[in-house]
This record gives structure tokens, C-alpha cells and sequence, in this order.
């Protein structure tokens, strides 16, 4: 996967070399905010807007990338809460069983079958 992400660099490098050398002649003007730039190159104007993006998109990045961690805590906290119910539910059955003697489960069949054979006599 590495592999793929540096070739993929590499190719978005010299797809911006390429770019930036058949636009070396043509220029722009530039108005930002109160100030006019003349004559700005446009792969500078291209540059410099991508740069600006990157920057803009980190905080989001770094904002998903907490929301992650923070849901993975949260999920660990399930986990366990979840164990714990399981684990007083085991114990719930296993003092039902203890009650309906050494059968449990065979013992409950069976005495849903007498009811059912009492039923239909």
C-alpha cells in the first residue's frame, strides 16, 4: 500500500511540474480582500490555493480523528457494561437451574410435557 501512495505522489508531482512549466508565461491579477496582486503566475495562484485547502481541511482531520478515539472509549465502556449484564444473567440462570435440581433445562422440558399431556387428556 506504501508503495502505491508514493507512486501516486510521484505522479501528482510531476502532473503539477508539467502544469506549472506550460503555464510559466501566463499570468493573472489577483484581488484579495483590499490589495490587488499584478501579475501572478497562474500555477502560483494554483499553489497557493491547494496549500490554503490543506490547511483549512486539518483541523477537520484532527477533529475525526478525536471523535474516533473518544467512540472507541465509549465502545470499550459498552463492552463492558455489556460483560457485566451478561455475566449476572449467567449467574441469574445457573441459580434457576440449581432450583429446578440437577436436571435444569431436561427438568423444565419435562415438566412442560406433563402439562401438555395433562392438557390433552
Amino acid at each position: 500500500m506504501m508503495i502505491v501512495k508514493l507512486v501516486v505522489f510521484i505522479i501528482a508531482i510531476v502532473a503539477f511540474a508539467f502544469f506549472a512549466g506550460f503555464n510559466l508565461d501566463n499570468k493573472t491579477d489577483i484581488w484579495f480582500f483590499f490589495k490587488t496582486f499584478h501579475d501572478v503566475p497562474v500555477f502560483m495562484n494554483s499553489l497557493i490555493s491547494f496549500v490554503f485547502g490543506a490547511f483549512c481541511s486539518l483541523p477537520l482531520m484532527l477533529l475525526v480523528r478525536f471523535k474516533k478515539n473518544d467512540s472507541s472509549s465509549s465502545k470499550e465502556k459498552n463492552l463492558k457494561t455489556i460483560e457485566k449484564k451478561s455475566e449476572s444473567a449467567e449467574t441469574k440462570t445457573s441459580s434457576k437451574s440449581k432450583k429446578l435440581g440437577k436436571d435444569g433445562r431436561e427438568g423444565i422440558i419435562a415438566k412442560i410435557r406433563d402439562l401438555n399431556s395433562k392438557e390433552d387428556s
